[in-house]
This record gives structure tokens, C-alpha cells and sequence, in this order.
């Protein structure tokens, strides 16, 4: 389940990380509808100390970065996906968090409560049919798009909820969503972060004009190591 800390991002720290991020250096990556930074842990030179101080808040076990992208998207929407990990199994990954720096005239992410403890993909039953957005192989941890729901956890056989996909989601086809259960839409706050299992089907919803934040996928330093990994 999604949670949200509020408060926990102060303005002079969120000025720091949009001053990085605006900054045209290093490890780039522009598209014409969005743009994104990849700076690397402990080796760039970055706000880095300011998103320790911010994790070491909210997480209670001994976490590692397995990676963090800055993202400026301007009519780009991040439809449904996981953030897991291409090999390593789900009982090693901590939390994703996400760090709202900029947005306009709102915004928000839907969170599903549907899992998938496979490797880190898209999903689209229409995948077979279109042609694929590959950005996220790039700009993410995403590596392919899954069309077969079948193994996805709690996928149900009913028709996705008209309203909410036309006042949420109507930049993506509504068969993609069948079966998919909302489990919140959370409201992006400055200040606040937002947390999720990087097992948890989510995406963006279409109330942005723009908007830009930072994302950040642990993992649990104990369990890779128990791992062998």
C-alpha cells in the first residue's frame, strides 16, 4: 500500500534538488515530452546528502540505492508499470520514493492493488497490437511490456471503472486497465513524499500540464547479502 509522508521535504531542500536537476550537466537524457537526470549514487556530485537525510527518515531497515532519476515530463504520462528489479527477487527490494519538486496546475499517481513479482516491466493488453513506447527501457527500471494479465496478483475479470478513467487515465486505452483495481489516488503535495512497494502496479494520472520530482528505488542491503547476490 502507497503511503504518504507530509511534511518532510523542506522548501530550501526541495530549491536545492531543482537547482541540480535544472542545471544543464551531466547525465542527461532530452525527449521532445520529457527529460530526465541520472545522476550516480556516490559517484556524481549532487544533493545526495539531502536524500539520505530525507530515506533515513522514513526507513526503518538498511537500505541502498539500486537506482534514481530525476524526471521533467511536459505531455508525457508513465502509464501502468512496476518498478522492480530485472533480476533480483521482490523480498530484496525496499520502497520506491517519490519527491514531488514541480508541478502544474496538479498532480497525482494511481496506485493499484495489483502486484507483479516479475521483473521490472509495463503493462498493456494492446501491446500485441501497437507498437511499443520503449523510453522506459532508458528513462527507468522498465524493460518490456507484459499484454498477458494472467499472473498479475488480485487481476479480477471486471470492466474498469468508466468515471475514474475519464477524470484519471483517459491517455491510455480503458483495455488496459480491465481487471486492474484502484486501490488510491494520491495527490502530489511539495513537501510531501510518497512511498510504494516496487512490487505495486501504478502510473501517472493525466492532470499535469507539467511537472517534475525525483524517484528513488532501494533495496534491503541484509537481504541481498543473505541473497548471495
Amino acid at each position: 500500500m502507497a503511503k504518504v509522508y507530509k511534511n518532510i521535504v523542506s522548501p530550501e531542500d526541495i530549491a536545492s534538488l531543482k537547482n541540480y536537476f535544472d542545471q544543464e550537466d551531466g547525465p542527461w537524457d532530452h525527449r521532445p515530452t520529457m527529460s530526465s537526470k541520472h545522476p550516480q549514487w556516490d559517484v556524481d556530485k549532487w544533493p545526495q546528502q539531502t536524500v539520505t537525510d530525507i530515506i533515513n527518515k522514513l526507513a526503518n531497515f538498511n537500505w541502498a540505492v539500486d537506482e534514481l532519476i530525476f524526471f521533467y515530463q511536459r505531455s508525457y504520462n508513465q502509464k501502468v508499470h512496476v518498478d522492480s528489479h530485472r533480476e533480483w527477487p521482490a523480498e530484496c527490494l525496499g520502497p520506491s520514493f517519490l519527491i514531488p519538486l514541480d508541478f502544474s496546475p496538479k498532480a497525482s499517481t494511481v496506485f493499484f492493488d495489483n502486484y507483479w513479482f516479475g521483473t521490472s516491466t509495463k503493462f498493456s493488453r494492446l501491446d500485441l497490437k501497437q507498437s511499443i513506447d520503449r523510453a522506459s527501457n532508458i528513462l527507468g527500471l522498465a524493460q518490456g511490456t507484459i499484454a498477458d494479465y494472467s499472473q498479475v496478483v488480485n487481476i479480477s475479470d471486471h470492466q474498469f471503472n468508466e468515471k475514474t478513467y475519464h477524470d484519471y487515465l483517459d491517455y491510455m486505452p480503458i483495455e488496459d486497465l480491465h481487471g486492474l483495481t484502484v486501490e488510491q489516488i494520491v495527490d502530489w503535495n511539495l513537501g510531501d513524499v510518497i512511498s510504494w512497494d516496487r512490487t505495486q502496479l501504478h502510473c501517472s494520472s493525466s492532470q499535469h500540464q507539467h511537472k517534475k520530482y525525483l524517484t528513488v528505488f532501494t533495496y534491503n542491503v541484509d537481504k541481498v547479502r543473505e541473497n548471495h547476490i
